[in-house]
C-alpha cells in the first residue's frame, strides 16, 4: 500500500510570506519561518530535532555550492590556555584570565554547557571600546567599510569579548551606527576602555525574539527555526599540554564545547619531560584541564594547537574544495604540502580517548597529525592576524547516504562525549 501522507518534519515558511512590499504579515511566528528552504537550503546540524521550540533551536549549515564552513582570521596556535603550574589530582589547571585576540575568558556558550570557559576565535571584528555614553564600540580598519552593515540594526543584541567587567564578555544592544566612522553606540556600555573584539549572540532580531539578555555565545545565528552556521566564527580549535624538563607527565582530562555548543572531553595523555602533547580533539570553548596526576614540582600549561575543526564531517582530502589562505583580496589556494586532512573518528559512541567527532585540517606542526600516523604539513601555513583562512567543503554522496539519524556519523559527527 502506498504512503498516503508525508509525516514530515519539513520546517514551513510561516507566517513571513503573509504581507505585500514588506509589510509586516498578518499572521507571524518567529517558531515556525523562515525554513531552512527560504533563501537557499541548509543541513540541519548534529543535535537538532523537529520537536524543539522557539527561534533558532535548529543549529544549521548553510548549503552553498561549495559550502563555505571557515572564514576565519585565526589566532597563532601554541597560545596559553592556563598559567604555568605543578600538576595536583583531581585539581584543574588555573586558566587565563586576561582577554587576548582569539582567547575570551569568561564566556558562556549556548550549548549543553552551563559553566562559562574561554571562547576560541568567535570574534568577528576588531574594535576598541570607551566608557563614554556615545559611540563607545568603533571597529577597527579594515572592517568599518567591509561590515558594519553587520550591526546597522538598532536593538541588535551583539557581544564584546573583552567589554565587561575584568575582561569578561559583555551582552549588549546597538542603539545607532554611523557607517561612514564605523563608530556605534551600544547600551549596557563597555566596563572599561580598551580592545576587543566584536560578536554575534544567540539573540539577533530585537522585535521578535523576546526580551532580556542573551545566555551565550553561538558559532550560528538564528534565522527563524534554524540557526545557520558562520563561516567567519564557525571553525574549533584543538588543545595541547606543554610540560617541562624532568616532569613525570600523565593523563589530562581536558573539558569543553565543540562546535555546535555541546559538551565534549578528551584525555591527553601527557608525555614525560619537555614538549607538547597535542590533543585529538577540538573545541568551541575550552572550560578546564584537570590533572589526573600529581607532579608539584613541575609546570605544565594548556596551549591551542593549529588543528583546525570543521562543522561537516571530514572523510578524506575529496571533503575539502578549497582551503585559501592570505591578505582579504589576495588570498592564494594552498596545497596539500601546507595542510594535513585529518578525518573524522566514526567511533559510536565516542570516547575520551577517541578523536575529533567531524575532523578538520591541521595547517602547522602544531597538531595531532604525526601521533594520530599522518605527516604533518610539510610547509604549514604561519597564522597571523591579518590573514584570513577560508575552507570550502563538498558533500560526499557516499557520506550522505551512509548518514542517518541514528549515527550521522558521516555527515555531522557522532554524538560527542
Amino acid at each position: 500500500m502506498a504512503k498516503a501522507a508525508f509525516t514530515g518534519p519539513l520546517l514551513v515558511l510561516g507566517g513571513v510570506a503573509g504581507a505585500q512590499g514588506g509589510a509586516q504579515p498578518r499572521e507571524y511566528s518567529d517558531e515556525i519561518g523562515p525554513s531552512l528552504f527560504w533563501g537557499g537550503f541548509a543541513i540541519p546540524g548534529a543535535g537538532g530535532g523537529k520537536d524543539k521550540t522557539g527561534p533558532g533551536t535548529i543549529p544549521c549549515v548553510y548549503a552553498a555550492i561549495p559550502i563555505r564552513t571557515v572564514n576565519c582570521f585565526l589566532s597563532p596556535g601554541a597560545a596559553a590556555l592556563t598559567t604555568a603550574g605543578g600538576a595536583t589530582s583531581g585539581t584543574p589547571f588555573v586558566n587565563l584570565t586576561a582577554y587576548n585576540v582569539g582567547r575570551a575568558p569568561y564566556t558562556q556558550i549556548l550549548g549543553g554547557a552551563t559553566v562559562p570557559g574561554i571562547a576560541l576565535d568567535m570574534g568577528v571584528d576588531t574594535a576598541t571600546f570607551t566608557t563614554t555614553a556615545t559611540n563607545n564600540v568603533t571597529l577597527a580598519a579594515p572592517s568599518v567599510a567591509a561590515n558594519v552593515w553587520r550591526y546597522n540594526k538598532p536593538g541588535l543584541w551583539i557581544a564584546l569579548l573583552n567589554g565587561g567587567a575584568a575582561g569578561a564578555t559583555l551582552y549588549t544592544q546597538v542603539q545607532s551606527v554611523n557607517a561612514t566612522t564605523g563608530a556605534m553606540t551600544v547600551s549596557p556600555a563597555p566596563a572599561a576602555a580598551g580592545t576587543g573584539q566584536v560578536t554575534f549572540t544567540n539573540r539577533y532580531n530585537p522585535a521578535a525574539y523576546g526580551a532580556g539578555a542573551p545566555t551565550g555565545l553561538s558559532s550560528e545565528i538564528p534565522a527563524g527555526t534554524a540557526r545557520l552556521n558562520i563561516p567567519e566564527i564557525g571553525c574549533t580549535r584543538g588543545v595541547g599540554v606543554t610540560g617541562v624538563a624532568a616532569g613525570t607527565g600523565g593523563a589530562v582530562l581536558i573539558q569543553g564545547t565543540d562546535g555546535y555548543g555541546y559538551p565534549q572531553s578528551e584525555t591527553i595523555a601527557v608525555a614525560a619531560g619537555a614538549g607538547t602533547t597535542w590533543g585529538k580533539k577540538t573545541y568551541d570553548t575550552f572550560i578546564s584541564a584537570t590533572p589526573q596526576f600529581s607532579d608539584a614540582g613541575h609546570n605544565y600549561t594548556v596551549v591551542t594547537s593549529d588543528f583546525i575543526g570543521l562543522p561537516l564531517s571530514v572523510m578524506s582530502a575529496n571533503s575539502l574544495a578549497s582551503v585559501l589562505y592570505g591578505a582579504p583580496g589576495a588570498q592564494t589556494a594552498q596545497t596539500s604540502a601546507n595542510f594535513t586532512v585529518i578525518p573524522a573518528d566514526l567511533t559510536n559512541p565516542a570516547t575520551r580517548t577517541t578523536g575529533d567527532v567531524r575532523g578538520g585540517v591541521q595547517v602547522s606542526a602544531n597538531g595531532p597529525a604525526v601521533a594520530l600516523g599522518l605527516a604533518a604539513p610539510a610547509t604549514g601555513i604561519t597564522l597571523v592576524a591579518t590573514s584570513q583562512l577560508t575552507i570550502q567543503q563538498v558533500l560526499d554522496p557516499l557520506a550522505v547516504a551512509l548518514s542517518s539519524g541514528f549515527n550521522a556519523g558521516t555527515l555531522l559527527g557522532v554524538t560527542p562525549v
